[in-house]
């Protein structure tokens, strides 16, 4: 009797945690200056999905401390490397 409310569940779930996926790489991208700032302002998902990752791993550190503000620290460390210069 659960099958259809099984695979709705089951759908949400992965939506969601491909999501969080998603936000994780786009962090990077956008620290690693892969993605141009146009692009994002363009982007009509981007911040929505941008702050899903920071969001859950925080909330994850208040669990576990190996996480703990782990996209902060993370910014700092990009912060302080120099763009590549263009080719």
């Amino acid at each position: 009797m659960l099958g259809w409310l099984n695979k709705l569940a089951g759908v949400c779930l992965y939506v969601l945690l491909y999501c969080i996926l998603l936000s994780v790489f786009l962090f990077y991208a956008v620290q690693l200056h892969i993605v141009k700032p146009e692009t994002i302002a363009a982007s009509l998902c981007y911040p929505y999905i941008a702050p899903l990752g920071p969001m859950v791993i925080n909330g994850l550190g208040s669990v576990l401390p190996v996480f703990k503000d782990l996209f902060d620290q993370l910014q700092q460390f990009f912060g302080s490397l120099q763009p590549a210069p263009a080719v």
